[in-house]
């Protein structure tokens, strides 16, 4: 059986604060930008798998809309970094989103949806793994794990699954986006789904308090792919 310590997880999350249209429709004269939800589901997820013992990249820490193509180069280079110092591919990578119907609130979409490219065996086991936890935990509908050319999971090293955690355009889905109780149940499951694909057994209480160490021993810094990736271009 795996051992934490030897699976790396690397994880983004959709957009930006400054990506237009990426909002819900208005709620009481303010809308609620997609990026709110996901950076704070990316950042619950990452701060518990590093307390678990996990490997973690973060291939979207800035606040503004990281490019596609600088995210997948990323996610790229921390995986080839990994296989250089683990010799193995036990590496995943999930990006984290909230869906859109029409932009204006109805009750003709909602739910769950986990995507993952097409044919890919491995990818689909990841998004079903991660599917069947949370919904579990939260109380949308399940829409399914889903196949789709969406160009962090084409591009991907290894397997990727994209996450849809509900519909901006549906009231009750949207008002969930800063509900920090559904943000924790959203992260805690996904990070349950992560165990389920490495098939390692999960337990409520394997976070160490030790978080400082945790980090200085354990967190695997974007910044040394970001070099590697840049030595690699320049060559």
């Amino acid at each position: 059986m795996l051992k934490i310590e030897d699976c790396l997880v690397v994880i983004g999350d959709g957009h930006g604060v400054d990506t237009a249209g990426k909002e819900t429709p208005l709620i009481n004269g303010t809308r609620i930008k997609e990026n709110t939800f996901n950076n704070l589901c990316k950042i619950e997820v990452m701060h518990e798998l590093i307390l678990r013992g996990f490997r973690v990249a973060d291939v979207s820490p800035e606040l503004t809309d990281t490019p596609l193509t600088l995210r997948t180069g990323r996610q790229i280079a921390a995986c080839k970094l990994w296989e250089t110092e683990k010799r193995n591919e036990n590496y995943i990578y999930i990006s984290i989103h909230y869906n859109a119907y029409n932009g204006v609130f109805d009750n003709k979409a909602g739910g769950i949806s986990v995507f993952n490219y097409y044919n890919s065996v491995l990818g689909k086991k990841l998004a079903t793994s991660l599917l069947n936890q949370i919904v579990k935990g939260t109380k949308q509908a399940n829409r399914g794990v889903k196949e789709a050319g969406f160009y962090v999971l084409k591009n991907s090293r290894g397997p990727a699954a994209l996450i849809e955690f509900g519909f901006m355009d549906k009231l009750s889905e949207a008002l969930l986006m800063t509900n920090k109780a559904f943000i924790k149940e959203c992260a805690m499951d996904t990070v349950r789904g992560i165990y389920d694909y490495f098939g390692i057994t999960f337990t409520e209480d394997s976070a160490s308090s030790d978080l400082k160490d945790k980090i200085d021993k354990l967190e695997y810094s974007v910044r040394q792919a970001v070099i590697t990736l840049e030595k690699a271009l320049t060559n």
